[in-house]
């Protein structure tokens, strides 16, 4: 057993490797307005994180995109009385012509008389798709292009603080987030993406090859700026919406060429996928991913811990094992324990293994839940405990 005197880093550093670290790390997804330990941005959480928790943390540095300085918009809102919500349309003008969207406004939208061009909000809101056919791929490149010069120097000011913090801190730096399908989930729609596969792949090819070539460019800067890791978002590569043919058709070759670009620069590459994980442990350990983020005993019934810990467990790092909604959100305290010592005896043994409650901390995730995880977590870490009697009191 490794000392225990690793900085976070290290200990992230040596799961991710297959080592085994002075024990298993312990990390969160913290959701975006979660503010149980009242920070004040992510740099200050990342800082309260290890110092008042005592967990594993890394810091976030997303690479910027642009639009077009020739690209104008129009919105406006209205009302027809076949539908309950008010609808926004948006275009956009371009070079190429106008990319046009059209959603509805129902109670819960977040920004009112306003909509960006992808969210998991517009998916089942929309009327009106911004990709129908080839010429609009020609359109999107203009809403999507590398940073402009006075924002490429905001990045990398911003990234050389990130890194400093860092050093000082003893984290890892996550470059992210990248995605590839679920981009045609956002730009399309769930009908439009299954229907292309089959009907129209040349549009489903252009679009995809379109988000590798702008996707590149936000490696390269996360590169450049010196994270560590490099984070792709897959919550919507699942066998629901592409199936393993579409997959391997669609997907595989070019998260291939992501995962090349990342891993020439000395770089790891984690996976985000929290469902259907189970038919896609072959194609991973194929395409070659180093961390597999996202294992859920509960949102994904299908996944059995043990059997991915023996088919991919040499060669991918398993981020997850605990559930956060379900189990901290509703669980009762000897539930919490016993997700965590589940999770720890399965992933944990021989290395690769970071435990995390799956998908994120919301500020309304009972304070008691994450006591009593991170107080089992304490006892079983080190994983030596499942061979020793055990008591909770």
């Amino acid at each position: 057993m490794a000392s225990n005197r690793l900085s976070s880093r290290e200990r992230m550093l040596a799961a991710i490797n297959h080592q085994e670290p002075d024990y298993v790390p312990l990390w969160f997804s913290w959701n975006r307005d979660t503010q149980i330990l009242k920070w004040n941005d992510p740099l200050d959480r990342a800082e309260k994180v290890l110092r008042e928790l005592g967990l594993d943390d890394t810091l976030l540095l997303n690479a910027p995109l642009s639009v077009a300085p020739e690209v104008t918009t129009r919105v406006w809102r209205e009302r027809r009385e076949d539908l309950r919500y008010p609808l926004i349309s948006k275009e956009y003008y371009t070079p190429k012509g106008i990319l046009r969207q059209v959603v509805q406004e129902t109670d819960d939208w977040e920004h009112p008389g306003e909509v960006g061009i992808i969210g998991d909000l517009n998916v089942p809101r929309s009327l009106e798709f911004p990709v129908k056919g080839l010429e609009d791929i020609e359109r999107l490149k203009y809403i999507f292009q590398p940073p402009r010069r006075e924002e490429l120097e905001e990045f990398r000011e911003r990234a050389g603080h990130y890194k400093d913090l860092a050093e000082r801190l003893g984290v890892l730096i996550e470059g992210g987030w990248i995605c590839l399908g679920d981009m045609p989930f956002w730009l399309m729609g769930i009908q439009g993406l299954i229907y292309a596969q089959n009907d129209r792949p040349e549009l489903l090819h252009a679009l995809l090859d379109a988000v590798l070539a702008w996707e590149k460019v936000r490696i390269e800067l996360l590169i450049e700026a010196g994270a560590d890791i490099i984070t792709h978002r897959a919550w919507y590569e699942t066998t629901d919406f592409w199936g393993v043919a579409g997959y391997r058709r669609f997907l595989v070759p070019r998260l291939k060429k992501e995962i090349e670009l990342v891993h020439s620069a000395g770089l790891k590459f984690s996976y985000i996928i929290t469902n259907g994980v189970m038919p896609r442990l072959d194609d991973l350990l194929d395409i070659g991913i180093d961390i597999l983020w996202g294992l859920d005993p509960v949102q994904d019934k299908d996944v059995d811990l043990r059997e991915v810990k023996e088919r991919v467990g040499e060669h991918i790092c398993l981020l997850g094992g605990l559930n956060a909604t379900v189990t901290l959100g509703l669980g009762s305290e000897q539930e919490i324990r016993q997700e965590v010592r589940e999770a720890v005896r399965t992933l944990a043994p021989g290395g690769g293994c970071i435990l995390s409650p799956i998908d994120q901390i919301f500020d309304h995730t009972p304070r008691r839940s994450l006591e009593v995880l991170i107080d089992e977590w304490q006892r079983v870490r080190d994983y030596k405990w499942f061979s020793k009697p055990y008591c909770t009191g």
